[in-house]
């Protein structure tokens, strides 16, 4: 029962990480990002931290085989997160700020995709490294 309560904190473990460092990026543009650090903001979370954090979760939900063959719905779902980081801040706040409305960029999506298969089969990889070289136990 401990190793159940173990291994299924360790599956939540990557998503909550990557959803705190998301969230992160919303407070930190609207709280503490000027006009002026606008490009600065942009190239260090949405280039950066962002797919990072999208690299490192899904290298997680390779490594310990979260979620079983659904881990793969990870994908899509990374992938709309990024586009929604963008759409909550810069395309918010220019609607915010000019009035008008702008669709959300769909091309993000394959960027935050991409992001998660990289980690993803890094994950994977070293998984099935560790297997076929590990000592058997008889």
């Amino acid at each position: 029962m401990t190793t159940t309560n173990r291994r299924r904190r360790s599956e939540i473990a990557a998503p909550l990480s990557y959803l705190a460092a998301w969230m992160l990026t919303l407070i930190v543009f609207w709280c503490f990002t000027d006009g002026a650090g606008a490009m600065g903001f942009s190239i260090l979370f949405l280039w950066i931290i962002l797919p990072l954090s999208t690299v490192i979760a899904s290298l997680a939900i390779g490594l310990c085989d979260s979620f079983g063959r659904w881990k793969w719905l990870g994908l899509p779902i990374f992938g709309v997160m990024y586009m929604l980081a963008e759409y909550g801040t810069f395309a918010l706040a220019n609607t915010l700020a000019f009035g008008n409305i702008n669709p959300p960029q769909l091309v993000m999506i394959p960027v935050g995709a991409a992001c998660s298969l990289l980690g993803m089969g890094i994950g994977i990889l070293i998984r099935r490294r560790r297997a076929h070289h590990a000592p058997d136990a008889e």
